[in-house]
């Protein structure tokens, strides 16, 4: 049977911990044996008993984690208590002075109450009518200042901004009802924190926390990880392995993963860095192509194809392709001088924006260099190096993405 001596030096604590937890390994390698063996007759016995004995482990396990912890706990207390001490005491003494500043400041109120009824008693000598009067305004003068008096001690709080008035207790209680009606709460990385984050603090699977200014990963809680991935995101790590499968390159700078249909290799990531599509370095750092020609020829098969008003005979349409295909390699890099050409009459099916697909009826514009189809305002995602169509539509100059390129 197992045994456990239940000492209280943290050392042979872990010591004793360790052993268990060796036993218990001990334990799944044996039943891991007995699974590729023929059983015997009396094989329901011994697994009868190996998982008794498995269950005895795991207690001694568990009495043995909580004695660490208690130890643990034991030994904080008594290396913080006189730190603790000396806070209550200074915590007394200041509660102390103010009890001593509020009784003053009701002496001196009450002082001058007894002035004022002093002399209205005096004058009430010589004519009644009048004392009742003088008592009269003597309540409504003092009420204002009984009320002003009992909100300053429920820490009643002014906005800087508009100079209303609101409770801070009303406030606390409404930042703990956010906490505790969150379904998945996210508290700060920072031990000497340790805050709730509210939702709206949350940003993708970055949690700011006002308090301290530190960034907490809401996916693990734990500090965030700048400039790197959470190894605990499964979803992550199951899209990083379609793009790796796929050929999909990363942005250095933002980590978005981009998949390039058509066009150059000259990549500009929303966030405005730029890269080579082949390796993912920063652009004109490697030696790689500028542009697959088979991407080039796609793209000028496309635009062909969408110019076309119907069939045309094989011999025009490879010519057309062909020229299409040099008139995009000369245009590669260009500063674009924004100049669109109007396209109306789409029919029954429109016109298709080539960036995020979206239909439109009335009318699009097209780029007189680079041939590509936008609306011009509102679309948002990025195309390739000869594209700098985009500048109209917000995006920051400089060289984009191609039309069927996609950032996840």
């Amino acid at each position: 049977m197992a045994s456990c001596r239940l000492d209280t030096n943290p050392l042979a604590i872990e010591a004793d911990i360790a052993a268990v937890v060796k036993q218990l390994a001990e334990i799944k390698h044996y039943r891991e044996i007995r699974k590729s063996k023929q059983h015997a007759a009396n094989s329901l016995d011994k697994d009868v008993a190996w998982m008794v004995f498995e269950q005895e482990i795991k207690a001694i396990r568990t009495r043995l984690t909580g004695l660490k912890i208690a130890y643990s706990t034991a030994s904080a207390i008594n290396q913080d208590s006189p730190l603790i001490t000396l806070l209550q005491a200074e915590e007394a003494q200041a509660s102390s002075n103010r009890i001593l500043a509020h009784q003053a400041s009701r002496a001196s109120s009450v002082n001058v109450q007894k002035d004022l009824e002093i002399c209205t008693r005096v004058s009430s000598n010589q004519v009644e009518p009048q004392r009742q009067h003088q008592n009269d305004a003597f309540y409504l003068s003092t009420a204002p200042f009984s009320t002003q008096r009992r909100d300053e001690l429920e820490c009643v709080a002014r906005c800087t901004a508009c100079y209303e008035t609101f409770s801070l207790r009303k406030l606390e209680f409404c930042e703990a009802e956010v906490e505790f009606t969150t379904t998945d709460r996210i508290y700060c990385s920072n031990l000497d924190c340790g805050r709730f984050i509210p939702p709206a603090q949350i940003t993708f699977n970055l949690a700011h926390c006002l308090a301290c200014d530190k960034m907490t990963c809401s996916t693990c809680k734990s500090v965030f990880h700048q400039g790197e991935d959470c190894p605990e995101d499964m979803a992550l790590a199951a899209t990083l392995d379609l793009a790796r499968s796929e050929g999909w390159q990363r942005c250095f700078s933002c980590r978005a993963v981009v998949q390039l249909g058509v066009g150059c290799h000259h990549i500009t990531c929303t966030c405005q860095a730029q890269f080579c599509y082949l390796c993912g370095s920063r652009w004109k750092t490697c030696k790689c192509e500028r542009w697959d020609e088979h991407r080039l020829l796609k793209r000028a098969e496309e635009v062909v194809e969408r110019d076309a008003l119907g069939p045309m005979p094989r011999q025009e349409q490879q010519q057309r392709v062909r020229d299409m295909q040099e008139d995009l390699r000369q245009n590669h890099e260009y500063e674009h001088s924004r100049r669109f050409e109007r396209i109306e009459g789409g029919g029954r099916r429109g016109f298709t924006c080539e960036m995020c697909e979206a239909r439109y009826w009335k009318f699009i514009l097209e780029c007189r260099r680079c041939h590509l189809r936008e609306p011009g305002a509102g679309c948002v995602v990025a195309v390739s190096d000869e594209h700098r169509c985009l500048c109209k539509s917000g995006i920051p100059a400089g060289e984009s993405v191609y039309p069927s390129s996609l950032f996840l």
